[in-house]
Order: C-alpha cells, then structure tokens, then sequence
C-alpha cells in the first residue's frame, strides 16, 4: 500500500516497535481481561468524578460570590474570561502526557512514562510566570469592556488571590494525568472530593468567618479558599500515591535528563501546543464573546457566568468520556490496533450520546432551582432562565466536539482540530455573538445561540476529517511481516485512504 500526506502534511508510514516487548504483551493482555464497554466506561466515570470535582471548586466560589452580590459575580466572572485563556492553554496541553504516555503504555515502554511526566512538570513549571503575569494584570483586561470600576477592583483582586495557586494546580494536572495513564484513577477521585468538601468550608469560614468569634475576610476568601484548597489536594494526592501506596514505581525509571533533551521536548511540544492552543482558541472567542456582554449591564456578565458555572458542572459529568476515549484509543494506537482505536471512538460516542440525553433532561427539569445555588437576584435569575434553551442546545453539542476532537488527538490530528476552533470562532461564533446580541437585539439567548451554531460548523468538519482516515491499515512492513521500528513506542501516523485506494 502506498504512502500518502494527511491534511497535517505529516507522511502515513508506522513508528511502532518491530516487536511488541514482553511488558506490551502483558499490557496487551491485562487490557483484554475487561470488555471494552466495561474498561471505557468504569475508567470514564472516574474521570468525570475528578473533573467535576475540579469545576465544583471554581463553581463554589462562583456560588458564594454571587450570594456576596452582582458586582462581585461579574468582576469574577469576567476576571475568570482572561485568566482562562492562558490558565487552560496549560492546563489542556498538560495531558498530551496521556496520548504520549499511553502510547509508551501500549507499546511496552512503561519506564518512558515516568519520563514524560518529568518534561510535563517543567513545562507546567515554567508556565506559572506567563500565566501569573496575566492574573496579576487582569484588571486592566476587565476594564476594556466594563466601565463599572467596584467590578473591576473586584475582578483585579481576585486574580492576585488566584496566582498564589497555580504551581499546586498545575502540578496535580501532570500527576493526576500520569496515573490515568497507568490506571490509577480512583485516588484522585477520592482526593479531589475531600478537596471539594474544604473549599465549601473554607469559602463559608473565610467569607462569611465564624459567628461569635470571627467577622471572616468577605470577598477574597474565596479566591483564597481555592487555592488552600489546591495546595491540600496535591499534597494529600502526591502522599497517597507515591509515598504510601508507591503506585508509580513499576512506571518510573527516576529523575533523568533525558526528559528534557531535544527529541523529548520537541515530541512533548509538538503534541502539547496544538492541544493547549485549542483551549486556548475556545477561551479566546469565549472571552471576545463575552466583552460584547460587558458592555451590557452587569446583570447580563453575572447570569453568564452562572450559566457558565452551570456549564461547568454538567460538562464534568461527561468529560471523563472524552478523556478516556483518547487513552484507549492512544493505547490500541501503541499496541498497533487501529481497527481498536476505531471502535473505542464509536464506542466513546455511544456514550457520550446517552449521558447528554439523560444530562439535557434533568437539566430541563431543575434548572430554575440549581440556578438559584448561584444568585437570588431576580433580574439574573430572570435573564439565565430565558436563555436556557440555547444553552442547553449549544453545551450539547460542545460535548460531541470535545468527544469527536479527543479522538482527533490521539490519531494526530491535533493541528487539524486547532485550524477548526478557529475557523468556526473566528468566523462564526465572534461575528455571530455581534449580530445576535446587538443588531437582533437577542441578548444573552443570542450569544449562546450564536456559540451553539459555530459548534455545529466544528462537529461536521471533526467528522468529515475523522471519516476519511483508512483505520484498516496494519502496522507490519512488506518485508518481514513485523511491526514497524520505532523508537521507545513512537507515535503511529494514521494513513488517510484516498478513493483510489479504496476501490472507489
């Protein structure tokens, strides 16, 4: 069969090892022991646990912010617009250590994990300055699209709070991403719920104070709450794991500085940018969107980003799907099995279709009441209340894109998923955001309207793309039937059949 380009320019020709080591062999082996529905499923569930955990900490400040008042919702909210553009652009390139990482898994390189984890954490590490410098300067990025200076000094202050705490963050983001990849996922989940169950404490103690003895610190207790709150986590999560149960032992070879020689770093970045340039894109257009919004009065920030919180939790019920489903799909690309990783995404979108059923319809039955665990203001109760409708349509079909462009990372078509976000940001959502909020005078219903129809232009381009690959093709050579060399588990490049070769 020849060889052809992808749209990345990347050639079709295998990386993978000539022959499967024994490690691979057992891997192989222990995988097979479960369905594939059984394995997905219970990995993707505990997943989701620990990324709802996660969005429940930003939800909770959210929550008790709002209950503080309208002005200190919506310097939040819009503080949190900025920081997240560059905040996620780490935090979602830190997972590229899954795909490389389940890769070496498959293949039989497990030491090679523990060295991937290494090039994550320097590179989590020297991220802090960058994205600290954005937190401690966000005032003056609310201030261009609010003109209200209390929300403003409140947006300022929590960003200064909030950078104390992204070393600990970042630096659970790479562990708890490492041992997913070995499996090891019910100690984050359980670590992550502990640190859900302080932050609630911590924000009603250190906003709020205790009746009697302490006043508390009102608005920025909850910032400060986070980040007490991240720093124990990590601490109990690094403990559990590696000093007590030593789960990384079999998968850490010890510190090297091969984690930060050319070839390392240039197959780390290569993987990590397009995926952190994603999130990046899809903040980016969030926050452009959302300054439209600003404009407006402050009730319209402040029901966005209850909307957004609501968001936020909903997602995490599914995210743990679209992670999983790149694992697996990563792990059968390293064993070689493409026709595996092929039935891993339908698979992952079997799924994904039945929890956004269920998920769309509890949301229709109750969320009048899980809005008011944000606000009591009635004008932005109101406001979210009208606006449900397109809401729900529009995070119904973020999570088919976040699924469909999971798959398109770990079958490398990273840069392919990141030319889309921006196609269907810049040249639908933002544009779209204007005419639907201003010119047709839809408001907030607009904006997620318009955000719902660029995500429609997003999954029909993933699919298309996803569709023309030949996931038949094998992993053996013409000349001695054996896999193809590659080094250390290397990354397989998918072949993109074209109609002559498929007979058409």
């Amino acid at each position: 069969m020849r060889t052809s380009k992808s749209a990345d320019g990347v050639e079709a020709k295998n990386l993978l090892p000539k022959a499967l080591s024994a490690n691979a062999r057992e891997s192989r082996a222990r995988d097979s022991l479960q369905s594939p529905l059984r394995s997905l499923l219970s990995m993707a569930i505990q997943l989701s646990v620990n990324q709802m955990v996660r969005r429940v900490l930003l939800v909770t400040d959210t929550a008790f912010l709002g209950h503080l008042g309208t002005k200190e919702l919506a310097g939040a909210a819009l503080a949190n617009l900025w920081i997240n553009v560059p905040f996620n652009f780490v935090q979602y390139a830190i997972p590229a250590i899954t795909i490389l990482g389940s890769h070496a898994y498959g293949a039989g390189e497990h030491k090679e994990i523990g060295v991937w984890l290494q090039t994550s954490i320097l590179f989590a590490q020297g991220a802090c300055l960058p994205v600290g410098l954005v937190h401690l300067f966000v005032g003056p990025l609310v201030g261009l699209s609010m003109r209200d200076d209390e929300t403003i000094a409140f947006g300022q202050l929590y960003g200064d709070v909030l950078a104390t705490g992204l070393l600990p963050r970042y630096l659970y983001a790479c562990l708890t991403a490492y041992f997913a990849t070995i499996n090891v996922v019910q100690s984050a989940t359980i670590t992550s719920i502990i640190a859900m169950i302080l932050n609630a404490l911590l924000n009603q103690v250190f906003i709020n104070g205790i009746p009697g003895i302490w006043a508390g610190i009102g608005f920025v207790g909850s910032p400060l709450a986070t980040v007490v709150s991240s720093c124990m986590q990590l601490l109990l999560f690094g403990v559990y794991t590696m000093v007590w149960r030593r789960y990384h032992v079999p998968y850490w070879g010890g510190w090297t500085r091969v984690a930060v020689d050319q070839a390392h770093w240039t197959k780390f970045l290569a993987l990590a940018l397009p995926l952190g340039a994603s999130s990046a894109v899809d903040w980016a257009s969030l926050t452009v969107a959302g300054m439209v919004l600003g404009t407006l009065d402050p009730a319209y920030s402040a029901a966005n980003a209850v909307l957004f919180g609501l968001f936020g939790v909903v997602y995490a019920c599914v995210s743990g799907f679209s992670a999983a489903t790149q694992i697996f799909m990563a792990r059968s690309i390293g064993m070689g099995s493409l026709p595996d990783a092929k039935a891993y995404l339908v698979l992952g979108i079997y799924l994904m279709a039945v929890m956004v059923t269920l998920l769309l319809s509890v949301l229709a039955a109750v969320h009048k009441a899980v809005v008011r665990l944000w606000t009591s203001d009635q004008a932005v109760l109101d406001l979210c209340d009208g606006a449900i409708l397109p809401f729900g349509l529009c995070i119904g079909l973020i999570f088919f894109r976040f699924l469909l462009s999971s798959g398109a990372n770990a079958v490398e078509l990273s840069r392919y998923a990141l030319v889309v976000k921006n196609a269907g940001a810049s040249l639908l959502f933002i544009p779209l955001t204007y005419l639907c909020v201003f010119e047709w005078r839809y408001a907030l219903r607009g904006y997620w309207a318009a955000n719902a129809l660029g995500e429609c232009a997003k999954i029909v381009l993933l699919v298309w793309r996803l569709a023309k690959l030949d996931w038949t093709v094998q992993k053996t050579n013409s000349r001695d039937g054996q896999p193809h060399v590659g080094r250390q588990g290397a990354l397989i490049t998918i072949h993109v059949a074209t109609s002559t070769e498929r007979g058409q």
